[in-house]
């Protein structure tokens, strides 16, 4: 999209470059490099190991049918019809709101709403962390490419993420919580004062840090993620908490700490990369928008393994469960409750 003649005159000021940091633009070298670097994704998340051996299979494969059931094939080659929407009225004026949202010409809107429909058949949920995923990799890729992507996101490495009411994502920010307790207790608990895991995470897990990172950072990530698979999400939420522990602690109220969890462009300047209170150290050999590749990068030394990943999973699971059951027992209280005919009531 982003190499389209009139694109730059239609949707410079579009929302989603608001974190472009002059990233792309019309004659960048960085343009060119990206879009073959946008190819180089397709090939990870499309790479055939994925079908048998990624680890979220162990405990999310209810999730999905058997690969060969899929409609759309996986696969380089596969050809991909797209669709002008949905069966479902509902989900279609969402998908128009949320493209209105993206882009500020039409026909991008729609070439959206074509990618977010087709997709929907295979998923028949949507969240919007969807939309925001799908309108960043249409700028570098075809929206048939997009759809192909998308869906390996969601087989091999979301799987569940993408629903209206998430369950992977809600346990796997539980499991997000227990390593913040593990490796940073201090700011574990400062920031569950402030807020539960499920409120912040969905930025960085659902949403994959579109509109979060600006997209020198952002384009980095995506190409670790593809590599590492999911365990990357957590160890770079643990990146984002360690490098930015200062500020955390230092915070006076919620609204701040979150303002530091999502990377608020207020506090955290695109281009310099630089924390506006200077609460970062710039090194004299650093460039624009270093503190972000760093977040990125040093999530690569974050010692956090698929097996530690599967193990919480286990001990979040079963306390979901606990909890569900407690949740229901109230319900049954309250019911038999309201039956309760007192004596001067008959």
């Amino acid at each position: 999209m982003i190499k389209l003649k009139d694109f730059w005159e239609k949707e410079s000021k579009a929302p989603l470059l608001q974190r472009n940091a002059g990233y792309f633009s019309r004659d960048s070298e960085n343009t060119e490099k990206q879009l073959l670097d946008a190819e180089g994704w397709l090939d990870l998340a499309l790479r055939p190991e994925n079908v048998l051996n990624k680890s979220f299979q162990s405990s999310d494969s209810i999730e999905l049918k058997n690969y060969v059931e899929f409609e759309i094939p996986l696969d380089r080659e596969c050809e991909v019809i797209l669709k002008e929407q949905t069966d479902n009225p509902a989900i279609n004026r969402i998908f128009k709101l949320d493209a209105e949202r993206t882009f500020s010409d039409d026909k991008n809107r729609q070439k959206m709403i074509q990618v977010l429909s087709t997709i929907y058949t295979e998923i028949q949920d949507y969240h919007q962390g969807l939309g925001f995923i799908v309108a960043f990799l249409m700028l570098q890729l075809s929206p048939q490419d997009t759809v192909k992507l998308a869906l390996a996101l969601h087989r091999y490495y979301l799987p569940g993420y993408f629903k209206t009411a998430p369950f992977n994502y809600v346990r796997d920010a539980k499991v997000f919580q227990k390593l913040l307790e593990e490796k940073y207790p201090e700011l574990a608990a400062k920031i569950s004062n402030a807020a539960c895991t499920e409120a912040f995470c969905s930025k960085w897990f659902v949403g994959l840090n579109v509109h979060v990172l600006p997209f020198p950072a952002l384009c980095k990530f995506f190409e670790l993620l593809l590599i590492e698979g999911n365990v990357f999400l957590f160890k770079f939420a643990l990146s984002i908490v360690k490098n930015c522990s200062q500020d955390i602690l230092e915070a006076k109220d919620t609204s701040k700490i979150l303002a530091i969890l999502r990377l608020d462009n207020k506090l955290y300047d695109d281009k310099k990369g630089k924390i506006k209170q200077d609460s970062f150290d710039i090194k004299s050999s650093e460039y624009d928008g270093s503190f972000f590749i760093h977040l990125v990068e040093d999530a690569m030394d974050i010692s956090v393994s698929e097996d530690d990943i599967e193990e919480f999973r286990k001990v979040v699971i079963e306390e979901m469960k606990i909890q569900e059951e407690k949740r229901k027992q109230v319900e049954a209280l309250l019911d038999f409750d309201d039956e309760i005919i007192f004596s001067d009531e008959e």
